[in-house]
């Protein structure tokens, strides 16, 4: 291997390295969108419940 394909195959992988990193912040920030996502969707959903027993009881 030439000296600049030393140069070029140690720069690509330091760059690869940074980019796995960065894509397990992401991985770990997507998780935890995908948590309070899910407890939004817990909330609401238990809001229409109550929605929904309170129209039940106002048609009574």
């Amino acid at each position: 291997m030439s000296d600049e394909n030393i140069v070029e195959f140690s720069r690509l992988t330091q760059r690869n390295q940074e980019l796995e990193a960065l894509n397990a912040e992401l991985g770990a920030e997507r998780a935890k969108l995908e948590t309070e996502r899910a407890k939004w969707e817990t909330a609401r959903a238990k809001w229409e419940t109550r929605h929904a027993k309170l129209e039940a009881r106002i048609a009574e």
